[in-house]
Order: C-alpha cells, then structure tokens, then sequence
C-alpha cells in the first residue's frame, strides 16, 4: 500500500500534539487521518471504520491509553496501536508500539512505517 491509502485514527486530547503529529504525518503521504480528542468517541466511531493504524496518547482526560487500548482488543481488533506517553517504562506486545514524549518527527514517522509495514505483513 502507498502511504496515502492508509487509514489513520489519532486519539489526542492535547491541541498542539494533535497538531503536530497530524501535520506531520500529512506532510509524509498520510493523508486520511481521522483526528479525535476524546477516547469514547472514538470507541463510538470504530466499528464504522477500518484504520490499519491507531496512534493514542495514553494520558486522555476521558479514558486512558491502556483502558482504551484493551477495549479495541475486546472489539476483537488486531490493528497496531502507536502509544504516546510520557512513560518509558510502558510495556508493550502485540502489535502495539511505545513512542516516548517528546519525540523526533523522524522517530514518529519511523514507528508509523513500522508499524503498517508489520501490517501488511500478517
């Protein structure tokens, strides 16, 4: 797949975050990025879509990253998930991945394409 057929959700409370990961994912052919700032909403919007990746900050004021994270699992839902956080000692398997704030713009994109490349490898 071309970078501009992937299917993104960004789940990302903080204004400039937001921002800034979606600028710069556009700016690298992700193109269909679907941005929600509150986590139950984006739960709502799931079953509706078919995003070959979730990036997440873990810390949301309405539902943290983990809680969500295991509620996408229970919708039987094998796609890679990109967490954001703060804490380097986040534990991570099956197909999910750690980003550290702050972050490089090229470490970023490298965990996206990393991540869809594991995808369409399964």
């Amino acid at each position: 797949m071309k970078n501009d057929q992937f299917q993104i959700a960004l789940v990302e409370d903080e204004p400039s975050h937001s921002m800034l990961v979606e600028y710069n994912l556009k700016k690298n052919g992700y193109h269909h990025i679907d941005h929600y700032n509150k986590g139950r909403i984006f739960l709502t919007n799931l079953p509706s879509h078919n995003y070959q990746l979730v990036i997440i900050n873990v810390q949301l004021f309405d539902l943290d990253g983990f809680t969500l994270c295991h509620k996408i699992r229970e919708m039987n839902r094998k796609v890679p998930i990109l967490f954001l956080s703060t804490d380097s000692n986040c534990k991570c398997k099956d197909n999910i991945a750690l980003l550290e704030k702050p972050f490089s713009i090229s470490d970023l994109i490298g965990k996206v394409e990393e991540l869809l490349n594991t995808k369409q490898t399964h």
